[in-house]
């Protein structure tokens, strides 16, 4: 076994005893089963390989939406953007109607969103002579 995990160079990820699975020695969580059995071993690789397992996109909403922004600056910008289209009355309004004063103070990605949103219809509405 332990030819193996050196050849495969496997073994930071697969371990021998449950007790080699924590190098410093601390309590490793084996789950409902009791150290030093093949369930245990088995829980300690499953949680290891859910912790490597790659993580949905940051911009990924709950709901299936994208964000049109990858970070902050961009967000900003868009933001910008949209202010010049709708202008700064109805810009105010409508984050003072999500209860912010500026983009920056968006606690929630999802709340930035649905304001950029109600911004965005409201600049692509034709203009009412």
């Amino acid at each position: 076994m332990a030819a193996t995990l050196i050849a495969t160079s496997a073994s930071e990820f697969f371990t021998q005893d449950v007790e080699d699975a924590d190098p410093l020695g601390r309590n490793v969580e084996t789950g409902p089963n009791p150290p030093g059995t093949r369930e245990a071993q088995e829980h300690v690789r499953d949680r290891k390989l859910a912790e490597l397992r790659p993580k949905p996109p940051a911009s990924a909403e709950p709901d299936g939406a994208v964000k049109p922004w990858k970070n902050f600056g961009e967000m900003r910008r868009l933001f910008e953007q949209v202010r010049e289209q709708v202008g700064e009355v109805r810009y105010l309004e409508e984050l003072k109607l999500a209860g912010v004063e500026n983009p920056g103070q968006f606690q929630l990605a999802s709340k930035a969103l649905e304001c950029y949103r109600r911004l965005a219809r409201i600049a692509a509405q034709p203009e009412v002579a």
